[in-house]
């Protein structure tokens, strides 16, 4: 298998550019951003890069509660604030009964999200509920290396 570039410097500062510029819209048509990171340049991003990201994401919405507390922003914020606990690399082995291999997955309220899924397209919110009766162990794993 080929290894994969990392991101250099300037598609670095691009990513993180237009992430400010897409929360600062706030606007329906900025929802499309987190989709295109994960598809074109989740794979090469560092750990650190992506926790910085996380972190710069959660607090641009905690400061800026007001202008998405209206109802209307929560489909706004929800795919946001899921991207960022994406990148937040805390991921769990999540083990279902009668399947041999655990989902890798991350924890947003309450559900987990395979990652090998999420990465292909997340704007299908297939999750496994946390509460879910087949749901048989979960351990967590944090980073993927």
């Amino acid at each position: 298998m080929k290894k994969l570039k990392v991101l250099d410097d300037v598609e670095r500062k691009l990513i993180w550019m237009s992430i400010r510029y897409a929360m600062g819209s706030g606007t329906i048509a900025c929802t499309t951003l987190p989709s295109d990171i994960i598809k074109k340049y989740s794979k090469r991003m560092d750990v650190d890069l992506k926790k910085a990201m996380a972190k710069e994401i959660k607090n641009y919405f905690a400061v800026w509660k007001v202008k998405f507390d209206d109802k209307n922003m929560n489909y706004i914020k929800d795919i946001w604030i899921k991207f960022s606990t994406y990148l937040s690399c805390e991921f769990y082995n999540v083990y279902v009964k009668k399947i041999k291999k655990p989902f890798v997955c991350f924890k947003y309220n309450g559900n987990y999200y395979p990652v090998n899924k999420y990465e292909k397209n997340s704007y299908v919110d297939e999750y496994i509920l946390g509460y879910d009766e087949k749901i048989e162990n979960v351990k967590f794993v944090g980073e993927l290396k």
